[in-house]
C-alpha cells in the first residue's frame, strides 16, 4: 500500500515575518497531502512525519538547523486505507536567531525557494516499522501571513 502512496507538499506558510519588527514571533507551517488509490490493499499505519527545511536564497542553500518540524500521527488518523486522502500539517516556531535571520534574508532577496526533505515512518501488519525519505520542492508558492 505504501508503494502506491502519493505525497504532495500543498503549502508553506510563514506568519509573523516582519523585517521592520524583528521581535514578532515567526511560525512556519508545512501542509502535506497523503493519498492512496482505491486499488491498494494491505494494513499499514502512518506513525510519524518529520521535515527538514532548506531555504534557497539566490541559488545558495541554507538549512533551518534549529527548528524542528515533526508530528506524531494518532492511530486513528494514520490508518491507511484504499482511497485515503488526508492533509497533515507540521509547524514550528522559528525561535533561533540563525534561522530567523535566514528567513529575514530570504524575504528581501530577489529569489527564494524551499527544498523540503520529508521523512515518514509507518508500520505494516506483521512487520516492524520502516521509514522513507522523500524530497519535495515548492517554488513561488509561499504564503506570508
Amino acid at each position: 500500500m505504501v508503494r502506491y502512496m502519493d505525497i504532495n507538499l500543498e503549502e508553506i506558510s510563514i506568519s509573523g515575518l516582519d523585517i521592520n519588527n524583528k521581535s514578532t514571533d515567526i511560525l512556519m507551517r508545512l501542509v502535506f497531502n497523503f493519498q492512496i488509490p482505491d486499488t491498494s490493499t494491505g494494513s499499514v499505519r502512518l506513525t510519524y512525519i518529520a521535515a527538514q527545511v532548506i531555504v534557497i536564497i539566490d541559488d545558495v542553500a541554507d538549512e533551518l538547523s534549529y527548528t524542528v518540524f515533526r508530528r506524531d500521527i494518532s492511530r486513528q488518523d494514520g490508518q491507511l486505507t484504499p482511497n485515503f486522502n488526508r492533509n497533515f500539517t507540521i509547524y514550528g516556531p522559528i525561535t533561533d536567531s540563525t534561522d530567523r535571520n535566514t528567513l529575514y534574508n530570504a524575504s528581501v532577496a530577489d529569489s527564494w525557494n524551499f527544498s523540503i526533505e520529508l521523512r515518514y515512518f509507518y508500520q505494516s501488519f506483521g512487520s516492524t516499522a520502516d521509514d522513507v525519505n522523500i524530497r519535495l520542492y515548492l517554488i513561488d508558492q509561499v504564503r506570508l501571513t
